[in-house]
């Protein structure tokens, strides 16, 4: 369910958020490190934005965005997307265990 602009119930939207996995050569460790073997440049690891996991298609949580995109200092894409307001703060994940939405840091408690 959205909330905010009612034109939007019922849409599927693309929200943009950093984090995801990346491999060390990606992420520039060939050139921090040059004595790194092949096989562990290839080595993938997951960077999260406070404690936030990258959220998947389908997901249910509470969330505060900001429509992107459309702006000069936004990051440029041919297409719209929105954004969380803040990490820490503009999301909540859903919780099936406890059936409330919650911080990452509050499902660690």
């Amino acid at each position: 369910m959205l909330n905010g602009d009612p034109s939007l119930e019922g849409s599927e939207i693309l929200i943009l958020e950093e984090g995801g996995y990346i491999t060390a050569e990606q992420d520039g460790m060939d050139e921090k490190f040059p004595d790194l073997t092949e096989e562990e440049l290839k080595e993938t690891y997951l960077i999260t934005l406070n404690g936030h996991k990258p959220s998947s298609k389908g997901d249910e949580m509470v969330a505060f965005l900001n429509g992107y995109g459309k702006s000069e200092t936004d990051f440029k894409t041919d297409f719209d997307y929105y954004s969380f307001i803040g990490a820490y703060q503009a999301k909540f994940d859903y919780d099936k265990k406890s059936s409330k939405y919650m911080r990452p840091a509050e499902k660690a408690c």
